[in-house]
Formats: structure tokens, sequence, C-alpha cells
């Protein structure tokens, strides 16, 4: 009797298809790949309880076996390339998997995934720039304060003396009632 029991439990877990999703990397027409960088990639499931990753075969494949039923986030890491994310929704009823672009656009089961593009890390530094200079608010403050200093020596002295006696001459304003 427990040899049956052990023989079922085997036939089971040989013969057990559950979900698995496959998905392949287009990258035939793709500037500055060579295949060899297949072996840096990885693929990643993130939503259930710990990630599920798995590596990207030498032909750009990739497999998952077994999934969970459940929500889940395709992320492909690589160091060269950008690709989007994909999200997977795996049924608990009929154990279906079901693939959606980020448009919400239902993708078959074995998705072909183009990279977005090369990754880019740094930013070409940019030359020297007038206008860079001419608006900005530190030169602005600058120019103001040199104004402030020297337009009062602009000014006729005559005039200055003038306006200071009007000035004199004006009653004082008191805060008291």
């Amino acid at each position: 009797k427990c040899l049956l029991v052990l023989s079922l439990l085997l036939l089971q877990c040989c013969f057990s298809f559950g979900t698995f999703l496959e998905g392949y990397l287009e990258m035939k027409d793709v500037e500055g790949f060579d295949s060899r960088l297949f072996s840096q990639m990885q693929a990643e499931l993130i939503g259930g309880k710990e990630p599920i990753k798995t590596f990207v075969r030498t032909d750009g494949s990739f497999a998952f076996h077994n999934l969970p039923a459940g929500s889940y986030s395709l992320h492909i890491h690589s160091l060269d390339f950008v690709f989007p994310q994909l999200f997977v929704d795996v049924s608990k009823r009929s154990l279906k998997v079901t693939v959606k672009s980020m448009a919400n656009k239902i993708i078959h089961s074995s998705p072909e995934i183009r990279p977005l593009g090369k990754a880019v890390y740094f930013h070409k530094h940019e030359g020297f720039d007038l206008s860079g200079i001419i608006y900005n608010p530190m030169v602005w403050m600058v120019g103001v304060s040199i104004l402030m200093v020297f337009l009062p020596k602009l000014i006729d002295p005559e005039e200055m003396k003038r306006v200071q006696k009007e000035l004199q001459q004006q009653p004082q304003p008191t805060l008291t009632k």
C-alpha cells in the first residue's frame, strides 16, 4: 500500500504540468549587440512573497516553471539595454498565464521582448554657453547690486541736494495719535 502511494506521488511530481511562462528576447537587429551579452541578462518576476529569478539562455530565451497563481511584474535586467516592463497574471482556476504590456495590451503567453534602447549611464558634458551665464540668477543679483552702488553717482549733485532739502522739509510721520 505504501509503495502504491509513493509511486502515485512520484508520478504526480514527474508529470505535473504546472503553470509556466516562456519568453524570448528579440535582439537580431539591435545595434551593438553581441550574443555573449545574453549570459549577463536575467529575467525576474516580482509580485509574490519573494522575487522569482531565472537567467537568460544563450539563444535569448528564458522560462519560469511552476508559477503560483497571482499577479507579477516581469523585468529583464541588463547592463547594456533597457527592456519594457510586462505584467503577468496567473489565474487560480485554469492555471492560464496572461501577459500584458504597460498599455494593457494582451500579448500571447510566450512574449518576444525587444529592447527599448541602449542604457545610458552618463550624459555628454555640455560646452561653454554664454546664455547660461546671462540667465544665471547670481549674475543678475550682482548686476543689480552694482547698479544700486553706482546709480546715485550718476545723478547731478545739485539735483541730489535739492531732493534732500525737500525730504527734510516734509513733516515726519509719527506713530502716536
